[in-house]
Formats: C-alpha cells, structure tokens, sequence
C-alpha cells in the first residue's frame, strides 16, 4: 500500500531550514539594526514563499500544523540569549572580582618591595657613610645624617600605613 498523501515536516522539507534560521534570527534579533531586521524577515518569508509554491501539491490550512516544530524551536531559542546574558553577567562580576584582587596584591607585592629596596639602599648609605667619614666634607655630616633619618622615618610611617 502507497500513501500519496504526507503532512508535517515530512510535507515541507523546507521546514527543516525554519528549524535552524528563525530561532537564529530570534536568538540574534536585539542585535540586528531596523535594516537588518527587515531584512532578516523578507528572507524568512521570501523562504517560506518560495518553497511553498515550489510544491507540487498546493498548501491546505491543515498544513500549518507542521509550523509547530519551527515554532517549539523558535520559543525554545528565545530564552537562551537571556541567560546566556545572565551567564555572562556572573563571569563578568567574578572576573572583575578577581582583577580587582589581583591589582591589590600586585600593589601591596610592589609596595613592599620598593620599601625594601629604599631600606636597603639607606643602609647601604649609612654604612658608606660611617666607614667614609674622614674622606667627606664635615660640612655636610649633619645634613646626610639628618636625611638618612628622615628617610628611615618616611619608611617605617609606610610600612605602618595599611595599602588601599
């Protein structure tokens, strides 16, 4: 027995390509200018037309039972770009979170070293100071002296400040 007679997706090939370009279309439609858009429906429906009258048995109103399919697919699509959006927003939040954590410590590392290093060069100079001492003017004696202790000073009152 033979059945000259199909319906559904199985009657509209076509249909299968709706399956794919309509929830597209929905998924991508915020991003679409009113150009785009405009275009994006004359093609959808330049489709439709089209592989309609390419038939060779003509529609019946029965025949749009099988727009179902693109239809489930279309609604099923429309909410993926809201939480991909959602999705999204939480990695953002998180990266952010830990940029923000990284430049901190990354601070508080260059922070610390930098002291290190002016200690270290202070008590580099203090030791060049005491055992050169006869090779300097005295003249200025007081004056390094005065600012070897000013920067010791500078530098114990930023390790007792805490970083941002």
């Amino acid at each position: 027995m033979r059945t000259m007679a199909a319906g559904g997706l199985t009657r509209m090939p076509f249909l299968h390509c709706m399956l794919f370009a309509v929830p597209l279309t929905v998924v991508y439609w915020r991003d679409l200018g009113p150009g785009r858009r405009i275009a994006a429906v004359a093609w959808l429906a330049s489709i439709l037309a089209v592989c309609g009258w390419l038939l060779p048995v003509p529609l019946h109103w029965t025949d749009l039972a099988g727009l179902v399919w693109p239809l489930a697919f279309t609604i099923g699509a429309s909410g993926v770009r809201d939480l991909l959006d959602l999705d999204t927003t939480g990695v953002d939040h998180d990266l952010a979170a830990e940029h923000a954590a990284a430049v901190r410590e990354g601070y508080l590392s260059g922070r610390a070293d930098v002291l290190r290093l002016v200690e270290q060069v202070a008590a580099e100079a203090a030791h060049r100071l005491t055992t050169d001492r006869e090779s300097l003017d005295p003249r200025f004696l007081p004056e390094l002296e005065r600012r070897l202790d000013q920067v010791r000073e500078h530098v114990s009152a930023l390790r007792r400040q805490p970083g941002p």
